[in-house]
């Protein structure tokens, strides 16, 4: 149901009007009762002063039970809300009778659209039959009502009217028969019906109808409607419809209540164009001002004012020239003088200064408002901060200059051509290489100083490229101002607009005789190189042969030396401890030795001719095959070793990573420090897709001058272990000949760890 607003005439016409209900009062927004019916009285038996002035939930009718206290309570703050509530309910009679009613709550609206009161209606629905006894009361009741109703409704300012359910006036006031008058030429008359009156005006008769009809099904509500006749401006009316019911609660017409809102909608309209003007004016980036038709100031924004720091009052009227820069102010106010003499928009550059004291550029621009005779009413204006614009602008101005000069200093040919390929501009570096000018080079004369040879597909990558928007970039040679050819390179691209349209090509030809005369020289040193890296292979090969042939032909002297020591201390007595025994321990000792480093030797022979089969190897199988090898040496030394296989596989040739291992392993019980248990870690694990290995231990450790040796061929950094020096040159050898690398990380006295990045 659509709200409707009454004044507090109306409000006592609805009550006494409407003597179909048992129950009709008046309630405040919290639910205080303000008028009751004669009807619900009689209903309790009880005196107006008894329930006027008390909560309505409290009264007599709704002491039948708690429940139906709170239920009334949540409906009277519906209504207070705005909304309409209707519900049955069984309310308390005199004598304590069960009395059940069809009940309803409407809102009752100020001009504002504020719930200003409450109307409670309430219809007896089980005792239809008693209702007769009362109709000679509440006929007279009816009568007075009547009465008063004529008295009232002439005397108010709103506009009431009323029909029947056959759409024919029954009621109206004098108001309402004047505007009747005045809007549509006919004077309303009793009986008269409504087609009658809006007979001439066919466009608003539908919508009569319908919202009449609309009040005769029994629906109260509030409707705006505008009227525009001819030579009027717009009249706005706020039409109130109620449905008028009978003893039996049944639809027997309808009543208006009009009201003329044209100038309180024409304000409210005013205001809100006001607000939303300054809404606008506060949110958008630009600072916005107004001004009246003589041109001083009655508006501007925050913006304005936080940038200036001035008060409001200090921007009114003409405040605007303190603030412009005294260079830029008589360009200004000339230039406002002549918009506002002309109506044209005034848009003008200025500095404006800021709270701080400094002036940054902004674009004033203000438009007239006009009325309908054209006459200026107001300027609405804006004040955009382009600084950075500006300097922009000064910056680039600079650039373009730098980049002349640029394009002139630089030591190549820069060119530009249309999109249909015509050149169009040269730099002064193209009349340096060709001694052609930039005009005569634009014509055209490109295309004759290129090389005969070289002319048919310069030309043809040039068409391509215009063709295609493909890139261009060719080799050829030009002829100079000396009239020696020279190879360029020619290079262009082409710049697009946003629909990708070529808009211009820009390219370069950079001399490069010299480099690709220097490349040709390139060409013939490596094949120099080439031929040299053969003979140096061959001379490798013949190295390779001549170690594994001696490591071969040196055995059998070596043989012969250890069986002749072997010899010598057989057939020679000598006691332990002479000198005799002192030098058959240093042969045997040197033989030993030179059989060793024979061994290696042949084992590096053999790293650069093996071509070993790669496995899948389990690193734990590994390791416990070297650690077997190991045992003695692990137990004497009482070392402690732990391992973690993060990663369990991999694909290597077995004897190489047994040969790692081993090594590695061994030399961190070797190498232990005399004062403390060796304590030894062997990892695996994946580091940036690669499978490394680590092994660490507590030994010795090795400063830098050291480690810096550490895989050179036959260095021993420790004279007090056995060893040819070649292990861990032979294993960095295996690593790096399957492409994988080591390291070493170690501290003096600390130990060390190793490596291995497969």
């Amino acid at each position: 149901m659509e709200p409707r607003q009454l004044g507090s005439d109306e409000k006592t016409l609805e009550i006494r009007t409407n003597a179909a209900y048992q129950l009709i009062g008046l309630l405040s927004p919290e639910g205080i009762l303000i008028e009751v019916n004669h009807m619900a009285l009689l209903l309790v038996g009880q005196e107006a002063s008894e329930v006027i002035g008390k909560p309505f939930w409290e009264a007599y009718w709704w002491s039948y039970s708690v429940e139906v206290q709170q239920q009334l309570k949540q409906a009277i703050g519906s209504a207070a809300s705005g909304k309409s509530v209707k519900y049955k309910v069984a309310i308390r009679g005199k004598r304590d009778t069960n009395i059940s009613i069809d009940f309803s709550l409407e809102p009752i609206f100020d001009a504002e659209g504020q719930v200003k009161w409450i109307l409670p209606e309430g219809r007896d629905i089980t005792a239809q039959k008693n209702i007769g006894e009362l109709q000679k009361s509440e006929y007279q009741q009816l009568q007075a009502s009547h009465n008063s109703l004529k008295s009232i409704i002439d005397s108010t300012s709103d506009l009431i009217g009323a029909i029947d359910s056959n759409y024919c006036f029954t009621l109206y006031n004098q108001a309402y028969q004047k505007e009747i008058q005045e809007l549509f030429g006919v004077g309303v008359q009793q009986g008269m019906n409504i087609h009658q009156v809006i007979i001439n005006y066919p466009e608003y008769l539908e919508d009569a109808l319908a919202l009449w009809g609309s009040a005769l099904g029994g629906k109260s509500f509030t409707v705006t409607r505008m009227y525009n006749h001819p030579g009027q401006d717009h009249t706005y009316y706020e039409y109130t419809f109620n449905p008028i019911f009978d003893m039996e609660g049944r639809v027997t017409g309808a009543v208006q209540v009009v009201r003329n809102q044209t100038e309180k909608i024409k304000a409210q309209q005013h205001v809100k164009n006001i607000q939303e003007f300054v809404l606008l004016a506060e949110v958008i980036p630009q600072k916005v001002w107004s001004a009246d038709s003589e041109g001083n100031n009655d508006y501007v924004n925050n913006r304005f004012l936080e940038y200036t720091g001035l008060a409001f009052e200090q921007m009114m009227g003409s405040g605007w020239e303190k603030i412009v820069h005294p260079e830029d102010l008589p360009n200004a106010a000339q230039s406002w003088q002549e918009s506002m003499k002309t109506g044209k928009t005034y848009e003008v550059e200025y500095r404006i200064k800021n709270r701080d004291g400094g002036y940054q550029w902004h674009l004033g621009r203000s438009i007239p408002m006009l009325d309908k005779e054209g006459k200026i009413i107001k300027w609405m204006g804006t004040a955009t901060n382009i600084h950075k614009r500006k300097l922009l602008e000064h910056e680039i101005k600079e650039k373009v200059q730098e980049f002349e000069f640029l394009v002139d200093v630089i030591p190549h040919i820069v060119w530009k051509a249309v999109p249909s390929g015509e050149v169009v501009f040269y730099n002064k570096k193209w009349f340096e290489f060709t001694g052609i000018s930039p005009e005569e080079g634009a014509k055209g004369l490109w295309k004759t100083i290129t090389h005969p040879d070289d002319q048919m597909r310069t030309l043809k990558a040039w068409q391509e490229s215009v063709e295609t928007g493909e890139t261009y970039k060719i080799e050829h040679r030009m002829s100079t101002s000396k009239g020696i050819y020279r190879w360029v390179q020619s290079h262009a691209l082409p710049l697009r607009d946003e629909e990708g349209n070529i808009v211009m090509w820009f390219g370069t030809a950079t001399d490069i005789h010299d480099e690709k005369t220097y490349l040709e020289e390139l060409v013939w040193i490596q094949k120099q190189l080439q031929e040299r890296n053969k003979e140096l292979t061959r001379v490798n090969v013949d190295l390779d042969n001549f170690v594994y042939t001696a490591s071969h032909d040196l055995r059998t002297p070596i043989l012969n030396l250890a069986s002749l020591h072997s010899l010598l201390e057989e057939q020679l007595e000598i006691k332990t401890g002479s000198l005799e025994q002192t030098i058959l321990n240093m042969m045997k000792q040197s033989v030993n030795r030179l059989e060793n480093t024979i061994n290696d030797l042949s084992e590096i022979a053999k790293l650069q001719k093996e071509k070993e089969n790669k496995e899948n190897l389990s690193f734990q199988k590994m390791y416990n095959e070297v650690h077997q090898d190991l045992e003695n040496m692990i137990i004497k030394s009482e070392a402690e070793v732990s391992v973690d296989f993060q990663e369990k596989n991999i694909f290597y040739t077995p004897k190489h990573l047994r040969s790692i291992l081993y090594n590695l392993f061994s030399n961190a019980i070797k190498y232990a420090a005399p004062e403390r248990k060796p304590v030894i870690t062997i990892k695996t694990f994946k580091q940036e897709e690669k499978i490394c290995l680590t092994v660490s231990d507590n030994g010795l450790g090795l400063d830098k001058r050291q480690q810096d040796k550490l895989f050179q061929m036959f260095i021993r950094l420790h004279a007090h272990v056995e060893g040819t020096g070649v292990g861990l040159y032979m294993i960095k050898r295996i690593i790096e000949n399957n492409s994988g690398s080591i390291k070493v990380k170690s501290e003096p006295n600390e130990g060390t760890t190793f490596t291995v990045f497969f």
